[in-house]
């Protein structure tokens, strides 16, 4: 195997657990919405964005973030 498809395996395996990461993010986002729903407290928290992408380092992480957190209200929207 050459360098470029070692390089390209390992990079194939990170996807692999930021996909798991997402998807088991999406499911506390579901359990945070019914329980918002329930108790009537508003899907949207500034603060808690703020807090988020306070931890953002980068353009690309903050774009990331953003896209995430857009995807999370979103779906607890829609509960």
């Amino acid at each position: 195997m050459d360098e470029i498809e070692k390089i390209r395996k390992n990079i194939d395996k990170i996807d692999d657990n930021i996909l798991i990461c997402l998807r088991n993010r999406m499911k506390e986002v579901e359990k945070l919405g019914e329980h918002k729903a329930k108790s009537g407290i508003p899907v949207l928290s500034k603060k808690r964005e703020k807090e988020i992408l306070a931890k953002t380092k980068t353009k690309m992480e903050k774009e990331v973030f953003s896209s995430i957190l857009k995807h999370s209200k979103k779906a607890q929207k829609e509960l």
